[in-house]
């Protein structure tokens, strides 16, 4: 029996007014809770979000516009496109063209828009919905011009692809994704080229710390219409945990497990179409959450990103961390 109360709207900040009755924390959805367009954490009422697509001219390149354009027309939200053209010690032809393009620029914005269209035309942007996206082209390190256009834009969610990288590649700095969510941007959506619309089986992973419950919010928000969010819990044992992770654990132990489930699903708020089913698993959570995606085969997972050192990083790593290397499912990663 779930003996105490907290208030979702202060403890998980909804976007919506909670109902007075409180939910179970059970996997059935609550059919007297709000419309799912009532529930938005990129903007309130059904606004409309600024959001900065980073394009590339690779496999991911179809599932990425697929997604973004699943957010612009159900979702509300304003995509600007990004094409990065990134200089390193050997310069690609294509990275000498745009160097000779925005030198060029300079005298004029006739090169500018010369360099936007040769990079529309490469990237095939010229038709259907990208075609009516603004595309800026930059130049130099992916995650840096990312993270300045997206302050820019003041882009809400960024949408990239998501590649495999070899752990060595991931540790020194190498893999765009991280080097984002280090430098400060987010949140972000690494789409994997089997996710091409608005997912409908999510699993988001929650230690109640602020970043967590901030990602399973976002998905909440990006859902499709109809599906199931597997909110899932693993208890390492003995509470364990550091931070912000260390005072979620400590909430659970003050009020119980049910209690905080029932209170963040109520806050979710799970429709007829949508199932939110809280999950407790057991074990290293890594192991435990991969082993579960294998089973449920999510569409989506969802981590709240801490910051790490780079000593932890270089000897630990984290979950996100180590879900994001794995790659075999598009992740939504929400920093601290």
């Amino acid at each position: 029996m779930i003996t105490t109360r907290m208030d979702p709207a202060t403890r998980f900040g909804t976007a919506w007014t909670a109902p007075a009755s409180s939910a179970p924390a059970s996997s059935a959805p609550a059919s007297s809770a709000p419309a799912h367009t009532s529930f938005h954490a990129f903007a309130p009422n059904g606004a409309r979000f600024p959001a900065l697509t980073a394009v590339t001219d690779d496999e991911m390149r179809e599932s990425v516009l697929a997604v973004t354009a699943a957010l612009a027309r159900e979702r509300h939200a304003d995509p600007t496109l990004l094409a990065v053209v990134e200089i390193g010690p050997v310069v690609t032809p294509d990275g000498l063209l745009a160097c000779t393009m925005m030198a060029d620029a300079l005298d004029g914005l006739g090169s500018h828009a010369e360099l936007v269209a040769h990079y529309r035309s490469t990237l095939h942007l010229g038709e259907g919905a990208p075609a009516a996206w603004p595309l800026e082209v930059e130049i130099g390190g992916s995650a840096m011009c990312i993270i300045e256009e997206a302050r820019r834009t003041h882009a809400s969610l960024i949408v990239t692809g998501l590649h495999r990288h070899a752990r060595a590649d991931r540790v020194l700095g190498t893999d765009t994704l991280h080097n984002i969510l280090s430098l400060g941007g987010g949140p972000v959506l690494a789409v994997r080229p089997t996710l091409t619309a608005l997912p409908s089986r999510v699993v988001a992973a929650v230690d109640f710390s602020p970043a967590s419950i901030r990602a399973a919010r976002l998905a909440r928000s990006l859902m499709a219409d109809s599906g199931t969010l597997h909110l899932t819990f693993v208890d390492p044992g003995g509470f364990r945990g550091t931070g912000s992770s260390a005072t979620g654990l400590h909430h659970i132990g003050d009020h119980g497990i049910d209690a905080v489930f029932a209170e963040l699903i109520e806050a979710l708020g799970p429709t007829p179409d949508v199932t939110i089913s809280p999950v407790i698993l057991r074990g290293g959570v890594t192991a435990e959450l991969t082993r579960f995606c294998e089973t449920v085969q999510p569409d989506l997972v969802t981590l709240g990103q801490r910051r790490h050192p780079l000593l932890e990083r270089l000897m630990r790593g984290s979950v996100a961390h180590d879900m994001v290397r794995d790659a075999r499912w598009s992740v939504l990663l929400a920093p601290e």
